[in-house]
Order: C-alpha cells, then sequence, then structure tokens
C-alpha cells in the first residue's frame, strides 16, 4: 500500500512538473520574441535617426536606450534574465544581462563577459548567434543548467536569449514531493495503527473460537469425519483415529 501511494505521488508529481515546464517554455520563447522584435524596430529608427547623436552610431544608440529601459526590470523569478551578446570572431561577447552585475564572472573572466563560440557553456547563446529560434535545456555562460528561448536579432546582427535556472523551477516540486511522501507514510503509519487496533481483537477471537472448537471435537467420545460434497475427508477427531 505504501509503495501504491508513493508511486501514484511520484507520478502526479513529474505530470504537474512537466507541465510547468511546457508553460514556462512558451512564456520564455514568446518574451524573448517579442522582445527581440521590440529591438530590431528601436534599431531601425536609430539606423535612421540616431547615427550622429550618440558617440558610437546607431548601434550604440540602441544599446544605451535598451540598458536605460531595463534599468529597472529586476528579471523574472529569482534567476530569470534576458542576455544580449555579439560575435566576435571565435566568441561570444555579452553586452548586456539584468542580472550581470550581480554574477560573478566564470572561469576568472571580467565583464563584458567573453565566452568561446564553440566551448560548452551558454549553449542558448550559441544558437541565436547562428540565427536559429526556439527552446533549450542546456547549460548557460556560467554553466548552469538553464530552460532557455533563444531568438536572432536581425538588425544588430545579435543574439537574445531569455533564460531561468531549471533548479529554480524543480524546487517547488521537490519540496512538493517531500511533503506528499511523508504525508502519505503518515497517513499509511495511521490506518496501519488503526487496522490493527481494530482487527486484532477479532483475530484473536476467532482464533478462540477455533481453538475452543478443537478442544471439544478432540475430546468427544463419539468419532467425528467431516468431508466434502465429493467425499473427500477434510478433517476428523481423536476418537474417529482410534
Amino acid at each position: 500500500m505504501t509503495v501504491i501511494a508513493v508511486s501514484v505521488s511520484a507520478v502526479a508529481i513529474a505530470m504537474l512538473y512537466n507541465t510547468a515546464v511546457k508553460q514556462q517554455t512558451m512564456r520564455l520563447s514568446e518574451t524573448v520574441q517579442s522582445q527581440a522584435r521590440l529591438l530590431e524596430a528601436v534599431a531601425r529608427f536609430d539606423a535612421r535617426f540616431s547615427r550622429e547623436d550618440v558617440p558610437g552610431g546607431a548601434f550604440a544608440a540602441t544599446l544605451q536606450q535598451i540598458k536605460e529601459a531595463h534599468k529597472l526590470f529586476k528579471g523574472f523569478g529569482n534567476t530569470g534574465e534576458f542576455t544580449l551578446a555579439k560575435r566576435e570572431k571565435d566568441r561570444m561577447v555579452y553586452l548586456f544581462s539584468r542580472r550581470i552585475s550581480d554574477i560573478e564572472a566564470p572561469s576568472g573572466n571580467s565583464w563584458p563577459l567573453s565566452v568561446p563560440l564553440q566551448g560548452s557553456l551558454a549553449e542558448p547563446m550559441q544558437q541565436a548567434l547562428m540565427g536559429r529560434s526556439g527552446t533549450i535545456i542546456g547549460l548557460d555562460y556560467r554553466g548552469v543548467m538553464v530552460l532557455a528561448a533563444f531568438e536572432p536579432v536581425a538588425e544588430l546582427d545579435l543574439g537574445m536569449v531569455a533564460k531561468i535556472d531549471l533548479a529554480e523551477i524543480r524546487e517547488p516540486f521537490l519540496k512538493a514531493g517531500l511533503s506528499i511522501i511523508l504525508i502519505t507514510l503518515i497517513l499509511v503509519i495511521l490506518g496501519t495503527i488503526l487496522v490493527r487496533r481494530i482487527g486484532n481483537p477479532l483475530i484473536r477471537e476467532l482464533e478462540e473460537n477455533e481453538q475452543r472448537l478443537r478442544t471439544i471435537l478432540d475430546t468427544a467420545a463419539d468419532g467425528i469425519i467431516t468431508s466434502d460434497a465429493q467425499g473427500v475427508i477434510n478433517s476428523f477427531n481423536q476418537a474417529a483415529e482410534n
């Protein structure tokens, strides 16, 4: 009973977790696509009207506006963030991340962070800089497993990623799973105690009645034999044996 109860709980938690991952994936994908299209629109405007207004030209003007727009944005969840990067030869150079100042750069690097394009880190950004759009579960620039949506920014030849740590998605389901298992075990233990308290007196009474009946049969002076409908003998007392 315990195994069945725990198994059912585990299957239910797993199904809910898969549903949550799918919903989070859709949310990240829709968000990064809308942000990328917005960034492209800003880039087109700056390319037309802000070529000489800002040092560095239209590209710098667009990047500055994006940074200003995200100053008050604290990400989503505890670990969710947007990242923006460009490709320089065989490396990815991160231009923007809302949480970038709060995260220690991996491998002793300093910001702006530069990551090898063909390395094992920053898998979502690699896909974005290759001009691909989609979602992935992989390592980010910190080497942490994340659920991410990636999208190229065509106007600026950049890659944009919206991501959240997979551990953050799993955490509530792990806690819920442990709680459910604990509650299940407690209920099983209480149920077992209740069944034993109700059933043991009945079992003892049946055993005592059986023992009394056996004593009566064994001490009877007459031979007593029991058989089934086919005449097969089931039992007999001492007198019948004698």
